[in-house]
């Protein structure tokens, strides 16, 4: 395979291999060797990647859309040489979050998920990555770069529930007997919109000891367990 008077691997440039020699009636015995990697400095300048300044070669702006789908291009092309030829594989030390990739062996980066313009994660609408290029020498060097994601307000209003009210879309009076059977309607439904379509779903922060259930889907409330008028958990039989 590949020598390199550089490779770290080497201890003061030496390779230690181990001959193993077996003979036909089962016995054996092993021996080390060490063997001197010289430098070859025909067009070599023994350069290495450490302290380098990985740049980025894509010269649009470093930006994607929050709707950008698996695959398209944020415009960084990570680049660093190492001036002996030896070839440079690029990772991403750094993707923040999953959000991001890198091909190894051209240091384009790409979506790898799902982006939101309305991320916490994000800091002033922007995401920080890290790229790591190595050579096959063992020396590498890092580099930042930060990616704009851009709000899609195609159908998307920015739109939050927090502070909304949540009406009752049943329009029955909401009661129930106390031989009411698991399952039975109180005649509550619970409802409220995202604007942007987001899907909402339903819990009960309270349930009432237990009393009552309702559908994460459609905000439906029901009994789940035994009523009792008389009980004193009770205000005034509600």
């Amino acid at each position: 395979g590949n020598v390199d008077y550089e490779s770290s691997l080497l201890s003061n440039h030496k390779a230690t291999i181990e001959v193993q020699a077996t003979s036909a009636d089962g016995s054996s015995t092993t021996g080390t060797f060490d063997i001197t990697v010289t430098d070859d400095t025909t067009g070599d300048t023994d350069d290495v990647l450490t302290g380098k300044t990985i740049s980025d070669t894509d010269a649009a702006a470093n930006e994607i859309s929050e709707s950008a789908s698996s695959g398209d291009l944020v415009h960084i092309t990570a680049h660093v040489v190492d001036n002996d030829g030896d070839a440079v594989t690029y990772t991403l030390s750094n993707d923040f979050h999953g959000w991001f990739t890198i091909d190894p062996s051209t240091g384009v980066v790409s979506v790898a998920g799902n982006i939101d313009y309305e991320s916490g994660l994000l800091t002033n609408h922007k995401a920080g990555i890290e790229v790591t290029a190595t050579s096959a020498d063992g020396s590498s060097t890092t580099g930042t770069f930060d990616i704009t994601v851009i709000d899609d307000t195609t159908g998307d209003t920015d739109d939050v529930l927090t502070g909304k009210t949540i009406s009752d879309t049943d329009l029955a009076a909401n009661e129930i007997s106390e031989s009411a059977s698991s399952g039975d309607l109180v005649h509550i439904t619970a409802h409220v919109v995202d604007n942007d379509g987001d899907a909402v779903t339903y819990t009960l922060s309270n349930d009432f000891h237990g009393w009552f259930t309702i559908d994460p889907s459609t905000g439906v409330v029901s009994v789940a367990g035994n009523i009792d008028y008389e009980s004193n958990l009770l205000t005034n039989g509600t």
